[in-house]
């Protein structure tokens, strides 16, 4: 999200005094494979996009960190949900990672795309029980004033 652009026009659409309010969360928080998902994604994006390998940042860490830092937003306050356990079949687990700018097919090509899912299902089919995965979701809420 363009920044510059965005905060400017949320500060004109919000009410006097209203808050806007930001969520984060909808990535498995510590789910078990997440260490061999997280190592093939960045080795996917490192030998696709030439990506650095430092970037990357697991849902937990996400959780931790403000959701926007910047000195036109005044943040008041943050909570992060208990723990929800969720279940999901494996291609929907691919479906919702491909809603994502960086891994939709647009972006990826049906090759690359293909590839992806591959080397995802073969990840996540040695932690799923009846092709259904299991895991916990969490969310982190942030609120805050908008200055113009």
């Amino acid at each position: 999200m363009d920044l510059e652009r965005t905060l400017p026009r949320f500060a004109d659409a919000l009410a006097d005094g209203a808050m806007l309010a930001l969520l984060d969360g909808d990535a498995p928080v510590d789910p078990p494979w997440e260490r061999a998902e997280t190592a093939f994604m960045i080795d996917f994006l490192a030998a696709h996009e030439g990506r650095p390998r430092g970037w990357w940042r697991t849902m937990r860490e996400r959780l931790a960190e403000p959701l926007l830092v910047h000195p036109a937003f005044e943040p008041l306050g943050h909570r992060i949900t208990a723990p929800v356990a969720f279940s999901q079949s494996i291609a929907d687990y691919l479906g919702c990672q491909h809603s994502r700018a960086t891994w939709s097919e647009d972006h990826l090509g049906e090759k690359a795309s293909q590839e992806f899912d591959s080397a995802m299902i073969a990840i996540l089919n040695r932690y799923a029980r009846d092709g259904m995965l299991t895991f916990n979701v969490q969310t982190r809420i942030e609120w805050g004033l908008v200055r113009s």
